[in-house]
C-alpha cells in the first residue's frame, strides 16, 4: 500500500492489483492521477462505483497498523450492517453524553405522573352517554313504527345516526304543512294488507275469437252442403281415438265388439270422412262453437265481487258488460247450433254483430286490468306516503327529544375532554421520557436526531429504550421498524448516525481525531429533493474537514457536479496543490477502471460523450444486463436534449416521430433507411430504458445511428459536444 505524508496524516495514493467484480487486477489511478486528501468519484451503475469503494476500505485494511476506530464507510447497508441489533426493529444507541446539570430527575418525573390522567374512565363515560342517546333512538323508533315495514338507520357514530333521521324529517315536511300534522301519523300496514291481497287475484282470462275465425264461422254457416253419409263431429273424433287405440296394439280385433277387423281399410275410411270438404268444416264450426260456449259459461260473480270491493264500485260496470256479452253469445251460439244439427242448411250469419262482441270483450278487460293497475299504484304511493309520514314523525321526535339533546351535549364534552387530556398526558409522557433518557448516554443523539428530523418534515422520531433507540411515529407514538420508512428517509437517517457519529461534541465542532479515512458510497441514493440539499451540504463539510482522506462516490452527474462546486485540482497562487482530485469510473472490455475528468460538463454534454465513445466500440458482446438497461436510457435522454434545439415537442416517442424525423433529417421526407432506423430507435429508448432486454447488437446499432445522424444534421453540434 502506498501512502505519503502530509502534516500528520497518511493517504492512499493507488489501490493495488484489485479483483473484485468488474475489476480486474487493477492498479491505479495512473502516477500523474494518484488519490488526494478529498476525492469525489462519478460511475453510472454498473461501471462498479461500489465495488471501487469497496477496493479502497480493502486497501486500507492492508495497513496492520489500523483498527477499525481510523476509518468510517458508508454505504446503503450502513444500518443493517453498523446499527440494526439482533431483534431487527432497535438500532444500537451512539453514546455521546456531554455533560448534564445535577438535578433530582426521580422527584421531577414523580410530580409529572400525579398530573397523568386515566383516560380510559372518560372513554367510558363517553360511551356510555353513546349507549344513553342509542337506547332513545330506539324507544322512538319501536313506538312509532307500528306494523310498517320501514327499517331503522344505522350510522359509524351516534352523531351521524341522529343527523340521518333528519333527512326524513325534511322529506315529511314536503308532504304535510307542519310539524304538528306528523304526531299523530298511523302506520301503513292495512295499506300493505290490502295491496298483497290484491296482487294475488288473478285477472279474468277470456279467450276471444279472431276475426279470421269468425269469418270462417260466416263462410260455413252460410254455405249449403250436399247431403251424404258422413258421420258427425262426435263420432269422426270417437272414430279417431279408437283407431290410435288399435294401432297402437296392433290389434286384429276389436276391443269394443271382438270382432275380426281390417285397421288399414277403418284409417282410409276415417281419413276419406276427414279430408271431406263438408266434414273439415264441420269440425272447424264445431270447435269455435264450444270455445264461445266456454265465455258463455265463464263464472264473473266472484271475480267481480273482489275487485269491487278492493278496486272500487265502478269496476262492476266492466263485469256487467261483460255479462250482456255473454247473453249476446247465448242466441248466436244457438244459431251454431242449430247449423251443426242440420249442416246442410244454409242458415243465414251476421259476421258484424260477433266481431262487436269480441271487441267489446277484449275492452272490458282491458278495462278491468288498468283498473287493478291503477288501484295497485295507488296502494303504492299511499304506503310510500305513509312510510315518508312515519319517518318523518319517528325524526321530528328525536329532534326534540331532551335526553338526546343532553346526551349530545354530554358526548361533546366528553369528547373534548379526551382530546385535551390527550394531549396533555402526550406532553407529559415526552417530558417523563425526556427525563428518563436525559441519564442516558445516547440520549444527547437523540435530541439532535429529533430536533433535526422535525425541521426536515419528517414523520418518526427516536426514542431511547435501554440506551438503544427505537423509531415511533411522530403522531401517535407507534413504534416503526426501519422497514416500515421509505427507502429516502431510511439513508437519510442512516446518514445522519454516520455523520454526527465522527464528532466528539453534539454542534459537531470537535472531529475525533483517530478517524483518518472516510468513504461514502452513494449518499444521496432515493433522498427526496428537499432532503436532498440538506444532505449535500452535510457531505460539502466533511469535504472541507482538514484532517481525514474522504472519498465520496455518486451515480448521479448532477450531485457530483454539487459536490465538486467551488473546488480545483490545481496548484494554488503559492504553488501548493488543492487538496481536491474529481474521477469518472468506466469500464470497457477488460473490465473497470478510474480517470480523472472534468466537473463543468453540463449532464447532457457528458451523456453525449458517454453515447459517443460507446459508439465507437466494434462490437457490444461485454455489455451486462446493467449497461444494457444505462445505454438506451442515456440514449433518450441525448435524443430528447437534442430535439429541444431543433423543434417544439421533444418528446421522443413513436407518437412524435414527425418531429424526430425533422430533429434528426432535417425533413420529415426521411431516406428509406431512416425510415426503418428510426423506429428502431425510438422503441430502444423507449422500451429498454425501462426493462432490460438481452439485445446488445441492437443498442449499439442504434447508439452509432444516433452519433451519426446528429453529426450529418448539425456537425457544429456534433463537434461541441465531441471535442
Amino acid at each position: 500500500m502506498i501512502k505519503y505524508l502530509i502534516g500528520m496524516e497518511f493517504m492512499i495514493e493507488v489501490i493495488n492489483n484489485y479483483t473484485f467484480k468488474s475489476f480486474k487486477n487493477y492498479t491505479g489511478p495512473n502516477s500523474e492521477d494518484k488519490f488526494k486528501q478529498k476525492n469525489i468519484f462519478f460511475g453510472y451503475n454498473g461501471k462498479g462505483k461500489t465495488a471501487l469503494s469497496k477496493g479502497i476500505l480493502a486497501e486500507i485494511k492492508k495497513d496492520s497498523s489500523l483498527t477499525d476506530e481510523n476509518y468510517r464507510f458508508f454505504n446503503k447497508d450502513f444500518i443493517k450492517d453498523n446499527l440494526l441489533l439482533e431483534n431487527n426493529i432497535d438500532l444500537k444507541g451512539i453514546v455521546a453524553n456531554f455533560g448534564k446539570e445535577n438535578v433530582d430527575i426521580e422527584k421531577a418525573i414523580e410530580e409529572k405522573m400525579k398530573n397523568y390522567k386515566d383516560i380510559s374512565l372518560i372513554q367510558n363515560e363517553k360511551e356510555q352517554a353513546e349507549q344513553i342517546i342509542k337506547n332513545e333512538v330506539n324507544r322512538i323508533f319501536d313506538s312509532k313504527k307500528g306494523n310498517s315495514s320501514i327499517k331503522k338507520r344505522t350510522a359509524e357514530s351516534v352523531r351521524e345516526l341522529v343527523s340521518s333521521y333528519g333527512k326524513d324529517l325534511e322529506a315529511a315536511l314536503k308532504v304535510v304543512k307542519s310539524k304538528d300534522d306528523l304526531k299523530n301519523v298511523k302506520d301503513s300496514s292495512s295499506y300493505e294488507k290490502e295491496l298483497n291481497t290484491l296482487q294475488d287475484i288473478e285477472l279474468l282470462t277470456i279467450q276471444t275469437l279472431t276475426n279470421d275465425e269468425i269469418d270462417t264461422i260466416s263462410s260455413i254457416m252460410n254455405r249449403n252442403y250436399e247431403k251424404n253419409e258422413i258421420p258427425s263431429a262426435e263420432i269422426l273424433s270417437w272414430l279417431e281415438q279408437g283407431l290410435a287405440i288399435h294401432k297402437h296394439d296392433n290389434s286384429k280385433k276389436c276391443k269394443f265388439c271382438g270382432s275380426s277387423i281390417e285397421i288399414d281399410e277403418i284409417e282410409e275410411i276415417i281419413n276419406n270422412y276427414l279430408n271431406d270438404k263438408k266434414q273439415k268444416d264441420l269440425i272447424m264450426l264445431n270447435r269455435l262453437h264450444i270455445e264461445i260456449k266456454s265465455i258463455i259459461e265463464l263464472d264473473l260473480k266472484n271475480n267481480k265481487d273482489l275487485m269491487g270491493s278492493l278496486v272500487n264500485d265502478s269496476i262492476h260496470k266492466y263485469y256487467d258488460a261483460l255479462g250482456d256479452n255473454q247473453q249476446q253469445l247465448i242466441s248466436i251460439n244457438g244459431k251454431i247450433k242449430a247449423k251443426l244439427d242440420n249442416f246442410e242448411k244454409n242458415e243465414p250469419f251476421d259476421s258484424t254483430t260477433l266481431k262487436h262482441i269480441m271487441s267489446n270483450i277484449n275492452d272490458n278487460q282491458l278495462e278491468i286490468s288498468n283498473s287493478k293497475q291503477e288501484k295497485e299504484k295507488e296502494l303504492s304511493k299511499m304506503i310510500e306516503k305513509s312510510n315518508t309520514l312515519i319517518k318523518g314523525s319517528i325524526a321530528l321526535e328525536i329532534s326534540e327529544s331532551k335526553t338526546i339533546a343532553n346526551g349530545l351535549k354530554e358526548l361533546e364534552n366528553k369528547e373534548n375532554e379526551i382530546i385535551s387530556v390527550s394531549k396533555s398526558n402526550s406532553i407529559l409522557t415526552r417530558e417523563i421520557n425526556e427525563l428518563k433518557n436525559s441519564k442516558s448516554t445516547t440520549n444527547d443523539f437523540a435530541n439532535f436526531i429529533n430536533e433535526l428530523l422535525q425541521e426536515l418534515g419528517i414523520d418518526f422520531y427516536l426514542d431511547i429504550i435501554n440506551n438503544n433507540y427505537t423509531i415511533k411515529h411522530r403522531r401517535d407514538d407507534i413504534s416503526l421498524t426501519i422497514n416500515d420508512v421509505s427507502e429516502g428517509e431510511n439513508n437519510l437517517l442512516a446518514l445522519l448516525f454516520f455523520y454526527y457519529e465522527l464528532f466528539n461534541d453534539k454542534v459537531q465542532q470537535n472531529f475525533k481525531d483517530e478517524i483518518k479515512y472516510i468513504i461514502i458510497d452513494d449518499p444521496i441514493s432515493s433522498v427526496d429533493d428537499v432532503n436532498k440539499v440538506y444532505v449535500l451540504e452535510l457531505i460539502k463539510k466533511l469535504l472541507e474537514l482538514s484532517n481525514p482522506q474522504v472519498f465520496i462516490f455518486t451515480h448521479v452527474w448532477d450531485d457530483f457536479c454539487n459536490m465538486s462546486y467551488g473546488k480545483t485540482d490545481k496548484k494554488d497562487a503559492n504553488g501548493n496543490e488543492t487538496p481536491y482530485r474529481f474521477y469518472e469510473i468506466k469500464k470497457n472490455e477488460k473490465g473497470s477502471y478510474i480517470v480523472k475528468t472534468k466537473t463543468n460538463e453540463t449532464p447532457y454534454m457528458h451523456d453525449f460523450k458517454e453515447i459517443y465513445e460507446f459508439s465507437k466500440k466494434d462490437n457490444a458482446d461485454d455489455l451486462d444486463e446493467c449497461e444494457m438497461y444505462h445505454y438506451p436510457n442515456v440514449m433518450r435522454k441525448v435524443l430528447e436534449q437534442f430535439m429541444r434545439f431543433k423543434v417544439k415537442k421533444s418528446s421522443p416517442t413513436l407518437d412524435n416521430i414527425t418531429n424526430v424525423k425533422i430533429a434528426l433529417c432535417g425533413d420529415v421526407n426521411c431516406s428509406h433507411q431512416d425510415n426503418i432506423q428510426i423506429p428502431a430507435l425510438l422503441d430502444l429508448c423507449n422500451i429498454l430504458s425501462h426493462q432490460t432486454i438481452r439485445t446488445p447488437d441492437q443498442i449499439l446499432k442504434s447508439a452509432k445511428y444516433l452519433m451519426r445522424k446528429i453529426n450529418e444534421t448539425d456537425k457544429n453540434h456534433f463537434s461541441a459536444m465531441t471535442n
